[in-house]
């Protein structure tokens, strides 16, 4: 059994015989349903799967409370597979995460969430960027060190 982080915690892998890359969150574990023998990365195509999607809820709805508490909308909200970036916000104002921030604690999502979301109000980073994410996440300064130090360790 491997380990499986989400939002910080970390879970026991455990592979069960089921439905084909049927992913839950059960009792402390990931369970993947698999009803064959599995080939090299069908376990890990099937959690990335699961993670995506997870990611979007999750991400989507701590997106609409910031979103409300900051008086801001974005258009669209969406995840990505970026490799060196934890999210990204158009001039249009369609906000994409990648969804691998979902393995990092709920405190540093919750940065990410109000770094892209005060740029509907500043669309670069300068100091009233910077004064805006501060308003709503106290220690970003933290946070932002936490993704440098420990952001190559958020991969399944």
């Amino acid at each position: 059994m491997r380990i499986s982080p989400t939002f910080g915690r970390n879970y026991r892998l455990k592979i069960l015989r089921g439905t084909d890359g049927e992913v839950k969150l059960k009792g402390g574990y990931l369970e993947v349903g698999l009803s064959k023998k599995p080939k090299d990365g069908d376990i890990r195509n099937a959690l990335v799967e699961w993670y995506e999607q997870h990611a979007l809820e999750r991400l989507i709805e701590k997106t609409k409370r910031y979103a409300g508490i900051m008086g801001v909308t974005p258009h669209l909200i969406s995840v990505r597979d970026y490799k060196s970036r934890w999210g990204s916000c158009s001039s249009k104002g369609e906000i994409s995460y990648n969804w691998r921030i979902i393995i990092a604690p709920h405190h540093i999502v919750d940065y990410v969430v109000v770094h892209e979301l005060c740029h509907l109000k500043h669309p670069n980073h300068s100091p009233a960027y910077w004064k805006s994410v501060k308003r709503e996440i106290s220690d970003y300064e933290v946070c932002r060190r936490w993704l440098k130090e420990h952001g190559s360790s958020l991969v399944i």
